[in-house]
């Protein structure tokens, strides 16, 4: 079973479904009976849902977002599997905290320097991003938890680091 979870405005759903057979899916557990109909073009699809008929238009709009329209509705759909989404947290939670100690940046896991968006001297607020850093295949801005100002920038854009690796230094105003 392949896991998934679909975030749609606030809202966390949590599906399954076997990638040899797609006529069960399960959205928290509970069973979705799911045929497809017939396909009308490129992205309008006719589904049996529990026996229920659906009209579905699904497109990808220019910032890679699913938009999934049906009865005179639209949602734009968040999806990711479950190790993307705690990796998510993880780097959420590192970048937050725990990887500035006493105005040092450093990498929260093995990862690569995608992009350097401060330069040495600049001034920056708590929360400004300060460099992408590509870990499993996400990007992850790591941002400033103080004002203050770049002291020093340790790494450069395409290096790859180590957890911990020091990527920059901050002085707190």
């Amino acid at each position: 079973m392949e896991d998934l979870v679909l975030k749609i405005e606030d809202k966390e759903y949590y599906t399954q479904y076997d990638k040899n057979d797609y006529s069960t899916i399960k959205l928290n557990g509970k069973p979705f009976q799911v045929e497809l109909l017939k396909k009308y073009g490129e992205n309008i699809f006719s589904f049996a849902v529990n026996q229920r008929l659906l009209q579905v238009e699904l497109v990808v709009d220019e910032n890679q977002n699913l938009i999934v329209s049906f009865d005179g509705l639209s949602y734009q759909i968040d999806v990711t599997n479950e190790t993307k989404k705690m990796l998510g947290k993880f780097v959420q939670t590192s970048a937050s905290g725990a990887g500035v100690r006493g105005g040092q940046i450093k990498a929260p896991m093995p990862g690569m320097v995608v992009k350097i968006l401060v330069e040495p001297g600049a001034e920056v607020h708590k929360g400004d991003s300060l460099l992408i850093v590509e870990a499993m295949k996400m990007e992850n801005a790591l941002k400033s938890p103080v004002r203050g100002k770049v002291k020093s920038i340790k790494v450069n854009e395409g290096e790859a680091v180590e957890k911990d690796a020091l990527l920059m230094e901050l002085e707190p105003f």
